[in-house]
């Protein structure tokens, strides 16, 4: 039997927690049945370099407006040269040019990734989603949460729909317990210096946990747009000499092991891929109950929860795991179990396979 064919269609391929998750799914793919190859809708990224290490053929259809048309004629190129049998696709605006090509294409497979939940969607994109979502086979989403939004706002029809949780190598993060007892406490927050990451109740929360535990650091880690307008707030916070902002990094699995806890302060989330890193290096978390993150996190058992928008919670939240290191170890190790059960990347692979396989068997045969 022939070699199935799939394009991977991306927006771009910057570090990001979706990129980051594509990486991993081609890592693991069975490359004695599937020839992938990617295409980023932006010009190429860091990422890039990585995919085609692995033996991997990049495309970039060089689009530099959120929507370009000119994207259609050459998406519907390379699908044709390619022969592309299966076109998955990850995020809005890359689902709805890929179900659009693909629908003109005749593609035998179509499927859609969607990550992310955005509270303050348009209407006009709801309806585009909603319209074209019935040129794709399947659409895979990575939370519980995701498929109910999908399935209520853009009234989508939930049998199309296959959760599949993100996927962590372990091998990547293991659990060091590299802290000695006197050594200065870190708490850390990891991701994109957005609006919707909630930056700012986290400066909040952690000018108010120094008045009770003034030797804890803290380290921003991310970059985006936000940078200067947080490092002026941190400044009117007088934590200049408390808040590291360390900019973006690739090397996750040990910005995780230098921590004591993790922080997620979003204000919306689909799961959180950070604290499953976190949880894998068996560090305890503090998020904010938003999205899918309580798919991820059991409160009080492998994290604390908090509502959004609450610095005073964060803070509290982060200064009883602090204050009481056995409770903060437990945390961790339970996290560490939690991500082998449910969260591997092992498991995220076969469970994306199984959904290739299923389509192919009813579309191609």
């Amino acid at each position: 039997m022939k070699k199935i064919n799939i394009l991977y269609l991306i927006i771009g391929l910057e570090i990001g927690g979706t990129e980051i998750q594509l990486l991993e799914l081609l890592k693991k793919l069975d490359r004695k049945k599937y020839n992938p190859m990617v295409c980023c809708m932006k010009k190429r990224g860091v990422l890039a370099d990585d995919m085609e290490k692995m033996g991997i053929k990049i495309e970039s259809l060089n689009i530099r407006n959120r929507f370009n048309f000119l994207a259609l004629p050459r998406l519907v190129k390379i699908l044709r040269r390619e022969g592309i049998d299966i076109l998955h696709t990850f995020l809005f605006r890359a689902n709805i040019l890929g179900r659009l090509t693909g629908r003109m294409v005749r593609v035998p497979i179509v499927i859609s990734s969607e990550e992310c939940i955005k509270l303050k969607k348009k209407k006009i994109s709801i309806l585009i989603d909603r319209l074209t979502s019935r040129w794709a086979d399947r659409i895979v989403v990575i939370s519980e949460a995701i498929k109910n939004t999908l399935t209520k706002r853009e009234k989508i029809n939930p049998e199309k729909i296959e959760v599949i949780y993100n996927g962590i190598d372990l091998s990547s993060f293991r659990v060091e317990n590299k802290r000695e007892k006197d050594s200065i406490p870190k708490v850390g927050i990891v991701g994109r210096l957005h609006p919707d990451k909630g930056h700012r109740y986290f400066l909040k929360a952690a000018a108010q946990t120094i008045k009770k535990e003034p030797k804890v650091e803290f380290l921003i880690v991310g970059h985006g747009p936000l940078r200067g307008e947080l490092e002026d707030l941190s400044n009117e916070l007088a934590l200049s000499d408390k808040v590291v902002f360390v900019g973006g990094r690739r090397d996750i699995p040990q910005i995780m092991s230098s921590l004591d806890i993790l922080v997620l302060s979003s204000l919306e989330e689909g799961l959180g891929n950070v604290l499953l890193e976190a949880m894998a290096c068996g560090r305890p978390v503090v998020a904010t109950k938003v999205g899918g993150v309580p798919e991820a996190v059991l409160d009080g058992e492998t994290g604390i929860l908090v509502s959004p928008k609450n610095p005073d919670a964060l803070a509290q939240a982060t200064l009883k795991l602090l204050m009481n290191r056995a409770l903060a170890k437990g945390m961790g190790q339970a996290g560490r179990r939690r991500v082998e059960k449910y969260f591997s990347i092992d498991r995220m692979v076969k469970e994306t396979e199984k959904v290739y396989n299923n389509l192919i068997q009813e579309k191609l045969f």
